[in-house]
């Protein structure tokens, strides 16, 4: 990897080469933003990604363990080098917010030690990044017992999240029973309203609308199912009653959020449908 030296103790790699595959999230001038890779890695850039300069974890926030390679259950679980943020998003404004779960940590005084929760973190994106090295130990957000699947800033700097109710299972446990989606608004440091789905909602990928609707691409499958049905649930009162469209088969969807409609992939097929 080529290393560039600045006046600083900055070091800022010019490709963030030999990593695992991340998701790059980029603000509308296609120059600034943020690339977030697998083994909980995160890089920025602010000239369309000629350079990119490292945010670096610290070691106690990947808690997601595995066992050792050698399957012969005598050595010590071990780091994941695949281990993925739960959920992240790269608001207008150019804020970076992620979320894990982790099982024991010692923050911060105020905050003390946590157990089994989610922890939720903004990163402007121009802070220091000495600065950023110091919020790790004081997130934004602490979620005991729930696990965050996505988040979407509002422009009134509220959030809109989708959680799994319930302790994240062991990671030697198979067959978990299903944990209960919810829909959380948070709002000047605290929690305002919270909707629980039912038991058969599996959450996707939530979304905000032109007019600030709330969608939800997401399954449905009852215990008697064998298959899932696709699902859109739309919320016009701040999360308050979701109105649900069964899509039935699709493969993959996408919300096409100037026009307001959703778009489904479904044997061979890409149909689109306007939301109400």
């Amino acid at each position: 990897m080529e290393i560039h030296r600045r006046r600083a103790t900055l070091a800022e790699a010019a490709r963030p080469d030999r990593i695992p595959p991340g998701q790059p999230l980029f603000l509308p001038d296609g120059k600034r933003g943020f690339l977030v890779a697998d083994g909980m890695r995160i890089w920025r850039t602010l000239d369309g990604g000629d350079h990119w300069q490292a945010i670096v974890l610290p070691a106690w926030t990947n808690q997601q363990l595995t066992g050792h390679p050698s399957g012969n259950g005598l050595l010590p679980m071990i780091k994941d080098s695949q281990a993925t943020f739960s959920a992240f998003d790269l608001a207008e404004d150019g804020t970076l917010r992620v979320a894990f779960y982790i099982r024991k940590a010692k923050l911060a005084a105020g905050i003390g030690e946590v157990k089994e929760s989610t922890l939720l973190y903004s990163l402007p994106l121009t802070a220091p990044l000495e600065e950023l090295s110091h919020r790790w130990m004081q997130p934004d957000i602490v979620l005991p017992k729930q696990s965050i699947v996505d988040i979407k800033a509002s422009r009134d700097g509220s959030l809109h999240l989708m959680a799994l109710q319930g302790q994240l299972p062991p990671e030697r446990v198979a067959d978990a029973p299903r944990r209960t989606a919810a829909y959380v608004h948070w709002a000047k440091g605290k929690e305002e309203f919270r909707h629980v789905f039912e038991p058969r909602v599996i959450p996707g990928a939530l979304f905000i609308g032109p007019q600030d609707q709330l969608v939800l691409a997401g399954d449905s499958r009852k215990p008697d199912q064998i298959m899932s049905d696709s699902i859109t649930l739309v919320s016009t009162d701040k999360g308050r009653k979701w109105e649900e469209t069964d899509d039935g088969m699709a493969y993959a969807r996408y919300y096409e959020a100037e026009k307001n409609r959703i778009w489904k992939y479904q044997f061979h097929s890409l149909y689109w449908r306007e939301l109400k």
